[in-house]
């Protein structure tokens, strides 16, 4: 889980930043590609500004790691409840990513693996409906 940022379509003229925790993986839990994918839709407002201006950045903590496939062990310096422990611990890796959010083309082999990937480690996603866009 990150937080993905968008410019807000909601307030005119005025270039206001506006984030969105956001799921995501970059693969299968056995073939992570570092690109990351999505899975939303044009209902939601992260995804409504990407349509007028695509450029978006996507903040992760190194928190988040031990929930990914459920095979790390927790991160005590990241980890709330340990003595130093805390996602803004400076020893806690951050990253932020920036680009173009681009859509892939339904059917698409890059589509297949990315839906496959997404379903394998958030499997709620599989019974969300698919009529939203």
């Amino acid at each position: 889980t990150g937080t993905l940022t968008t410019i807000s379509s909601r307030l005119g003229d005025h270039d206001i930043p506006f984030g969105n925790i956001y799921s995501f993986v970059d693969g299968t839990c056995t073939n992570s590609t570092g690109i990351p994918y999505f899975y939303g839709t044009y209902l939601d407002q992260s995804l409504i500004d990407s349509m007028v201006n695509p450029m978006v950045s996507l903040s992760l903590s190194e928190a988040s790691l031990a929930s990914v496939c459920g095979n790390k062990d927790r991160i005590e310096e990241c980890s709330l409840g340990s003595r130093y422990g805390d996602p803004e611990n400076p020893v806690c890796a951050r990253l932020t990513l920036t680009g173009e959010l681009v859509v892939l083309e339904e059917g698409s082999a890059e589509y297949q693996f990315a839906a496959q990937s997404l379903f394998q480690r958030h499997s709620t996603m599989a019974n969300w409906p698919r009529d939203h866009n």
